[in-house]
């Protein structure tokens, strides 16, 4: 990691945000250097300015959110307007190294299609999301009988974002079924970010995992959904 005496004075800002999302800079551990990268669910286009600094990335973020755009704006990285559950419709294959899926897949209605469309416009994607088969969650919903929360998790039932949860097992399963090729697996504690190395399934608050996305099998209706898409992309750069 590059000494912070040599950045701008911002960087301590940057620096400071980029502890609390330790998962940030594992992330750019697993980016080559130079690598196109596409952030899905930009948010405000931290990890996309981090990457660009640290890897001399080319990135572009998509992200819904307007107050996010503007942010991302202000960090002067690309963003594209858009509606992840309506695909990737704008991206040709393979137009990308490296597509990121962060604290994002289990908050979209159709994680199977996003995961797909970002295989097929990536070479490699990189997914994380929290384990809801984490040990305190299990045992909250055996005790308590109600939905669990955690510091990963803290939503109440009616208001939660995260609305299609997994486990490791659920997560790996499904890369078996679609093609994806596990290069690497982080499991980690929460707050912390250090990783675990016994019992991941019942240890882990967070995964993360590289995946090779070569083989991944073709989404039959990702045509549809990319040509009904077409029309609601609009690109936001300064």
């Amino acid at each position: 990691m590059t000494d912070g005496s040599s950045k701008p004075a911002a960087f301590g800002e940057v620096g400071a945000a980029l502890h609390k999302r330790g998962d940030l800079q594992l992330i750019t551990e697993l980016v080559p250097h130079g690598a196109r990268v596409l952030d899905l669910g930009s948010g405000d286009g931290l990890l996309l300015e981090h990457l660009r600094r640290e890897k001399g990335a080319d990135g572009r973020g998509i992200e819904r959110d307007p107050q996010a755009i503007l942010a991302c704006m202000r960090r002067g990285i690309p963003v594209v307007q858009a509606d992840l559950d309506a695909g990737l419709a704008d991206f040709p294959d393979r137009s990308f190294d490296v597509v990121i899926i962060s604290h994002t897949l289990q908050q979209v209605a159709r994680p199977r299609h996003l995961l797909l469309e970002a295989g097929r416009v990536g070479r490699q994607v990189i997914v994380g999301f929290p384990n809801f088969g984490h040990w305190q969650i299990r045992s909250a919903l055996l005790l308590t009988g109600r939905m669990p929360k955690s510091p990963m998790l803290p939503y109440e039932w009616y208001d939660t974002p995260n609305i299609h949860l997994l486990t490791l097992a659920d997560f790996e399963d499904f890369c078996a079924r679609e093609g994806f090729g596990i290069l690497r697996r982080m499991v980690l504690r929460y707050p912390c970010w250090r990783q675990v190395r016994l019992l991941p399934g019942l240890r882990a608050a967070y995964a993360l995992y590289l995946l090779d996305a070569t083989g991944v099998h073709s989404d039959h209706g990702a045509g549809a959904s990319r040509q009904e898409a077409a029309e609601q992309i609009l690109v936001v750069e300064e």
